[in-house]
């Protein structure tokens, strides 16, 4: 329940608005208005959003565990899913089309940095020849005035793209500090290391030192992903 909802669309639906929500009744005069969660269940039925949480109906329900629901709901509470049914869900809810409803997904290994390439590297000459496209290319980037804010760019692209494709959590693997502003994704960034030399050994515990705390302090779990040596 703890995945956030992804809802995947009929591209010749269109889309309903959701119902307002009702204003709630003026209170009289000398009395105090009454406590929501003192409420009788009979109370707020109307209601799409209150403090019961948030209803969503749709034509197609998957969720993680269990049977798939036809013109199912989901209801949410504090951002987690805490129920799932089919047929009426005893209240108003905000009804979604013709769409499936279901848990984002999850890609746990991502390069963002190579969302702005217009196509992968060759991967003609074996793992030896790709990976010495990539260093290659690298080094070209950084050596470039504006190679931050290039590599900047690359992950957001990347981030705004995982979100258009329904992914909801990511797992990237970093050659360096991400960009201030990030996706809404759930994130959790494995820092990737290399040195083949004593030199180069140094330079990057260094920076694996100082991207950890930063990715700590913005609240983003880090990991550490070491090469091979054959790498």
């Amino acid at each position: 329940g703890a995945l956030s909802p992804l809802v995947v669309r009929s591209p010749s639906a269109p889309t309903p608005p959701p119902p307002p929500a009702p204003l709630p009744p003026p209170v009289p005069r000398g009395r105090r208005p009454r406590d929501p969660r003192r409420a009788s269940s009979r109370a707020g039925d109307g209601a799409v959003n209150d403090y019961r949480g948030t209803v969503l109906r749709a034509r197609h329900v998957l969720p993680a565990a269990g049977r798939s629901q036809d013109h199912g709901w989901i209801r949410l509470r504090a951002g987690r899913v805490v129920a799932v049914g089919a047929g009426s869900p005893g209240r108003r809810a905000i009804d979604l089309g013709d769409a499936v409803l279901m848990p984002g997904l999850v890609n746990a290994h991502t390069h963002l940095e190579f969302s702005g390439l217009e196509r992968p590297f060759a991967v003609a000459g074996g793992m030896a020849a790709w990976l010495g496209r990539v260093v290659g290319w690298r080094r070209e980037r950084d050596a470039a005035g504006d190679a931050e804010a290039t590599r900047d760019a690359a992950v957001q692209a990347g981030f705004d793209e995982c979100a258009a494709q329904g992914v909801t959590t990511v797992g990237e693997i970093a050659t360096g500090p991400l960009p201030a502003a990030v996706g809404r994704q759930r994130l959790r960034v494995v820092r990737e290391v290399i040195g083949l030399s004593a030199a180069a050994v140094d330079r990057a515990t260094r920076g694996l030192s100082r991207d950890l705390d930063r990715l700590s302090a913005r609240g983003i779990a880090p990991g550490i992903s070491p090469h091979a040596p054959y790498t």
